[in-house]
Formats: C-alpha cells, sequence, structure tokens
C-alpha cells in the first residue's frame, strides 16, 4: 500500500492533504477543499477506497477554483468517479502520461 500523499501539484500550485478529522470544516462530510488556502482535508475513518475517491472529489473542486469553473456537486461527483476509474483501472496510462 503506497503512503497517502501529504502534498499534491495541481496546475503548477501546492496543495496540502491532510487526513484527520473534518467535523471543523464540514458537518457529516467525507473531505473538503479550500481553494484559497490551498487545502484538502479528507476524513481519516474512511475506507482506504473511499478516502481516495473523496481525495479525488476534492481534487476536482481544488481543479475547478483554480480555473474559475463553477460545475454543480453531481458533476464534480461524475468527474472525480470518472477520472478515479480511469487511474484506478490503467495503470499503464498513468505510466505512459509520466513518461
Amino acid at each position: 500500500m503506497n503512503k497517502e500523499p501529504y502534498n499534491v501539484t495541481i496546475l503548477d500550485h501546492s496543495v496540502d492533504v491532510s487526513f484527520d478529522d473534518v467535523s471543523e470544516w464540514v458537518r457529516d462530510g467525507m473531505g473538503r477543499a479550500d481553494v484559497k488556502l490551498l487545502k484538502v482535508n479528507i476524513s481519516a475513518n474512511l475506507q482506504e477506497d473511499v478516502k481516495r475517491s473523496t481525495a479525488m472529489h476534492e481534487f476536482v473542486h481544488i481543479i475547478c477554483g483554480l480555473l474559475s469553473i463553477e460545475l454543480e456537486e453531481n458533476e464534480v461527483d461524475a468527474i472525480a468517479l470518472g477520472v478515479y476509474s480511469l487511474i484506478k483501472n490503467n495503470k499503464h496510462l498513468t505510466e505512459w502520461i509520466q513518461e
């Protein structure tokens, strides 16, 4: 199993990622993204696969915020699910992109 990321680069911006209690940020949620602070917070109490898909969802929020794109929450869900599935099921694709 890979170590959870604590920092990712999105569109040349460094984004801090933490896995802990999200109750300060959001009630009954799994994660939150703050575009101004360039921070993503994911609940540490989630199963690993749910943590990863939640992180992808929050990364889509960061991308949209950086590009000044407004999407509905269901649109963010759909894009995050599609990108997560693409990455998870096609290791050769991510290796090819990183060449």
